[in-house]
């Protein structure tokens, strides 16, 4: 396989930018706005029941639509006919979401967006694995991260102003809000299209059994034997649920916690944004080629714990200034997982595959991001009332948080690059 430019390996990446940028203009900001406007009395309840039922979507979709990517036969290719169907799909729940009048709209746009993204993620991570040679995985997961960390920045802190002037310009800001990530979708696109292109379009096997045996050999998986896979997934569980749970749960924990009224809270995030961002950008790129020099599990080891440190950092701290320091080893840990971690899981995957073992490897994620949003939901307002601060549940979920990134610590140490 030969070396691609740096162009199309951006113009891979750029689907990542979109998604990301979709997903952290909705989180925590247009979510946090809604929850407090629909559900004033337990918002945490319903953000963690919604968002957790969108996530449960990954888990009964991934491999099978990472399956019929990899069978699929069009003058299109195997993948490009799922960003085609996905992109609008997200676009409607996200308007959906914005302007839902009730908390069933609000549940519904959050199924049909998240329903659109997976139909778009497996087929895109498994580009990855069709297109990039193995000396140049490590940089190509770097720069993947990169464009995402960007996305990271620019969602939180567009999304952020904007809902924040919600209250002086109406719905004028929020559909402002909206019009950003659904453009970034648009233009993601129309560049991957266009650079990729002059690419031979791979064409799959088709699929000749009835769906629901599709459905069900997508889902197969020997545990016994494929150790590697093993490990990463376990790894890769326990660093979500920690991380969606500090991330889910930021904008009611800054309200709840630290005090600040909701605008004031959407003003800080967007600020603390630029901080977590800036983290994970310094060292994304750097951090993916040093995996491809000493191996991946070393740097996934110091991610855990360089998370876990900030994470512990914000359950003692108050002040605005210490959390932004606890955001930056946050976002350094993060960034250097993420590089490092999809690096290993591109080592992994077997290419003819690649499209289901991805979507298998998105049960991992969105597994931990179920869990941790079913936690949150379940204890943080139960919790809170048991206390006169009210901040009992917020504390003891993030105390959790700094254990579980620990723990994946622990496991990535059993992670090798054989199969």
């Amino acid at each position: 396989m030969q070396k691609l430019p740096l162009l199309k390996l951006l113009a891979i990446a750029s689907f990542g930018f979109a998604l990301t940028l979709f997903t952290n203009t909705l989180d925590p900001a247009l979510y946090g706005f809604k929850v407090l406007q629909l559900a004033p009395q337990n918002p945490n309840t319903l953000l963690g029941f919604s968002t957790a039922a969108g996530s449960l979507l990954v888990l009964l979709m991934g491999p099978l639509v990472g399956l019929l990517s990899d069978r699929t036969r069009s003058p299109l290719g195997r993948r490009l006919p799922y960003f085609i169907a996905g992109v609008p799909l997200m676009i409607a729940g996200l308007l959906l979401v914005g302007l839902a009048p009730s908390v069933a709209a609000f549940v519904l746009g959050v199924l049909l967006w998240r329903f659109g993204d997976n139909i778009i993620f497996a087929p895109w991570e498994a580009l990855y694995a069709d297109r990039v040679p193995a000396a140049q995985r490590g940089l190509a997961s770097g720069l993947k991260s990169l464009t995402e960390i960007l996305a990271v920045l620019v969602g939180r802190l567009a999304a952020g102003e904007l809902m924040a002037a919600v209250p002086l310009h109406g719905q004028v800001a929020l559909l402002a809000a909206m019009a950003v990530p659904s453009l970034g979708l648009l233009l993601a696109l129309l560049f991957t299209w266009l650079v990729m292109r002059d690419e031979p379009f791979e064409q799959g096997e088709p699929v000749r059994e009835p769906l629901l045996n599709t459905y069900i050999d997508s889902f197969r998986f020997d545990w016994r034997t494929q150790h590697a896979f093993r490990w990463w997934f376990l790894n890769r569980f326990l660093f979500w649920v920690a991380f969606v749970t500090l991330s889910q749960f930021l904008l009611l924990f800054v309200v709840g916690v630290v005090g600040l009224p909701e605008a004031d809270a959407q003003r800080y995030l967007a600020r603390l944004s630029i901080v977590l961002g800036g983290a994970i950008l310094a060292v994304a790129v750097p951090s993916g080629r040093l995996a491809d020099r000493i191996g991946r599990a070393p740097v996934v080891i110091a991610a855990c714990l360089m998370a876990a440190a900030g994470t512990l950092l914000v359950l003692v701290v108050r002040d605005l200034n210490w959390l932004m320091v606890a955001a930056g080893l946050i976002g350094c840990g993060a960034g250097i997982y993420l590089s490092a971690n999809f690096a290993q899981l591109t080592d992994i995957v077997p290419k003819p595959e690649a499209g289901r073992y991805i979507g298998l490897a998105g049960i991992a994620g969105a597994a931990g991001g179920t869990l941790a949003r079913l936690l949150g939901g379940l204890l943080i307002d139960p919790l809170n009332q048991l206390t006169p601060a009210g901040t009992l549940g917020y504390l003891t979920l993030y105390g959790v948080a700094a254990l579980l990134f620990v723990a994946a610590a622990w496991v990535a140490s059993f992670t090798t690059k054989e199969v």
